[in-house]
Formats: structure tokens, C-alpha cells, sequence
């Protein structure tokens, strides 16, 4: 029985070693521990999933965000593992299509930065970060670029806000420059000296 006993006290160990290393994504100041799982436990990110659309006459922008889970982070420097908001768009100005990615989410990505748009950090109402939040608004900080136009920013320079307007789901987007701009992790096309997608703010409407 001693062999059966040390087993089970064995198994038990393990789960509650993985139960521990569960952690929610939202408001950890120790971000990026070994071995941790960091959670959406509150499901924040689903909010955001489904197509938006902002149209402006005949200029458009069609946003896909989805919610992606238990994904590995792992580099040098790195591992653990994470939940995240990714998401890919079209733009159209003036009747012209200019950016299309859309077709990049039938993939499942190991790597999230392969993905145009992703999101990371959610702040909620009374939160520092959520500064202009009604109540019942989630913000999410995240990233952009383009293809063969990956520039970084020194801090996250598109942030989305979830809110709602008479019955209405809607996504406000801040699509800001930052104060510096830095490579990527691949090195951007020479010819590309900025993104086509003008920075600024848009409203859009879930569909």
C-alpha cells in the first residue's frame, strides 16, 4: 500500500503545484514568472472577440479579434504561458483596399507577435489605466503592424475600449504613434516609413 500512498501523495502534489501556477492576467505586478499560467479568469478578452466595423463614407475599417489561450512564451529570457487577444483587419480609404490580413487568422500561431494586431494588458474601471472608463468598461493596451512594416513603438500603441451606446456594442480604438519609433523583431521593409493606417481614434460597431 506504502508505493500506492506515495503515489497518490505524488499526483496530488502536481495538481496543486499547477492550481498555484495559474494566475490572472489581469492586475499581476509579477508579469512573465517561470512556469505560471497567466489566466483571463474573468473571460475579459471574450468581450472583445467578433468582427467591428468603422465606416467613414466610403474608407472602412473591418477589425477580427479573437481570443487565444494557454499559449508559451518562451525565448532567452522567457517561459511561461498566457492568454491573449490577437487580431487581424482590413482597410479601405476611399473605395481603394489598402491593407488586408484578415485570411491570417485560419492560422494558429504559436508565436502571438506573428499576428498583426495583439492584445496584453486589461485595465477596468478604477483603474490608473482606465482613466476615461464608464463603468463595466474593459480597456486592453496592445500592439500593431502592418506586413512588411513592422514598427514598434517604446510603449503599446493601439489600445481597445469596450463599451456599450444605447444597446449597442462598440469598440473605441486609439491608434497612437508613441514617442519612439523602433524596429521590430524583423526587420521592416527599407522602403516602409510608416504605417498605412493613419493614426487616430475610431469608433466601430459589432457585427
Amino acid at each position: 500500500m506504502k508505493p500506492t500512498i506515495v503515489l497518490i501523495s505524488f499526483l496530488i502534489a502536481l495538481v496543486c503545484k499547477a492550481q498555484n501556477s495559474i494566475v490572472s492576467i489581469y492586475d499581476n505586478e509579477d508579469y512573465g514568472s517561470d512556469n505560471v499560467y497567466y489566466k483571463d479568469i474573468s473571460n475579459d478578452y471574450n468581450t472583445f472577440e467578433g468582427t467591428w466595423i468603422y465606416t467613414d463614407g466610403n474608407t472602412s475599417l473591418t477589425v477580427v479579434l479573437e481570443k487565444k489561450t494557454m499559449k508559451h512564451i518562451q525565448d532567452t529570457f522567457s517561459n511561461y504561458y498566457e492568454d491573449a487577444l490577437v487580431g487581424e483587419y482590413q482597410y479601405i480609404e476611399n473605395g481603394t483596399e489598402l491593407l488586408n490580413t484578415l485570411s491570417n487568422l485560419t492560422t494558429d500561431y504559436d508565436d502571438y507577435y506573428k499576428y498583426n494586431m495583439r492584445g496584453g494588458t486589461i485595465s477596468k474601471y478604477g483603474d490608473p489605466l482606465c482613466h476615461d472608463c464608464d463603468p463595466n468598461n474593459i480597456k486592453v493596451y496592445g500592439s500593431y503592424k502592418e506586413p512588411d512594416c513592422d514598427i514598434r513603438v517604446a510603449s503599446d500603441n493601439m489600445i481597445f475600449r469596450y463599451f456599450t451606446e444605447n444597446g449597442i456594442e462598440k469598440l473605441h480604438i486609439n491608434f497612437r504613434s508613441g514617442q519612439q519609433l523602433l524596429p521590430g523583431l524583423n526587420e521592416p521593409d527599407p522602403t516602409c516609413t510608416g504605417f498605412k493606417l493613419p493614426f487616430g481614434e475610431y469608433i466601430l460597431i459589432k457585427q
